[in-house]
């Protein structure tokens, strides 16, 4: 055998001891008997919304044509992984505009009784904190500062969303109650 057979061999042989050093070991037979196991835990990547409220809003009559009414939520968003990014999706519960009704399994943004309509816009606030300007169903990446040691934020928030009426659309709405859902969706990024 020559020198270069030899020493492949020898390198096999090492590789093969290296791999079965980290293979369970069962005890053999005797007045004790010990054997091992390797452990391995595989921990996947977690995030988690919280901290949400319902945002009741009131149109103040006198506010006009002009301006906006809005109202915001702080919420916790928490990510097990370094960094904190992480994407963001909001969907609305809205119809169309023409009569939808909340809940009519549309995805507007949008609040709606039996008789009218009212369209919202979404900003969500991320932990950087960068405002986020959301489209309904498209999901945004560039989200950043998750929580990355506690999933309640230690009973804080670090985000927000945040819904914008314009007046201008508001001031033509028939009096009553218009109600609407949104969902916020994160995922790893």
């Amino acid at each position: 055998m020559n020198i270069k057979s030899t020493l492949i061999v020898v390198t096999i042989s090492a590789l093969l001891a290296s791999v079965t050093a980290w293979a369970a070991n069962d005890g053999t037979v005797g007045s004790t008997s010990t054997g091992d196991l390797d452990i391995t835990l595989t921990m996947p990547d977690l995030v988690r919304i919280s901290g949400f409220t319902d945002i009741p809003i009131s149109y103040v009559a006198g506010s006009g044509n002009t301006g906006v009414t809005e109202g915001t939520d702080d919420l916790c968003v928490y990510r097990n992984a370094a960094g904190g990014a992480f994407a963001i999706t909001a969907t609305g519960d809205g119809g169309t505009l023409n009569g939808g009704t909340a809940g009519s399994g549309g995805t507007a943004f949008e609040v709606a009784n039996t008789v009218a309509a009212a369209a919202y816009t979404v900003t969500f606030t991320d932990g950087a904190p960068t405002d986020i300007t959301l489209t309904t169903g498209n999901q945004n990446t560039t989200a950043l500062g998750a929580h990355e040691t506690d999933p309640t934020c230690a009973g804080s928030t670090n985000t927000s969303v945040k819904v914008t009426f314009q007046n201008s659309v508001l001031a033509a709405l028939p009096s009553g109650t218009y109600d609407g859902r949104l969902t916020l969706t994160v995922a790893p990024q």
